[in-house]
């Protein structure tokens, strides 16, 4: 059977790689993103990003999920 794109047929799964790809980035290292600030150390990304009151996903325009 031939899986129809946009199919969610894992919701488990769906939703986990959702929030993999909005709330986080996959180079996290001293050497690309994370930075001290205030002594803190934080992503310079910004992430994670802040929970909305609403949830919103948005696309670019290549197809992909726009956090």
């Amino acid at each position: 059977m031939q899986q129809v794109l946009g199919e969610v047929t894992d919701m488990g799964e769906d939703l986990v790689d959702l929030i993999a790809t909005c709330q986080r980035h996959t180079k996290c290292s001293t050497s690309y993103c994370l930075k001290k600030k205030k002594g803190k150390q934080e992503c310079r990304f910004d992430f994670p990003k802040p929970l909305q009151p609403v949830t919103s996903v948005t696309s670019q325009d290549d197809g992909e999920p726009e956090c």
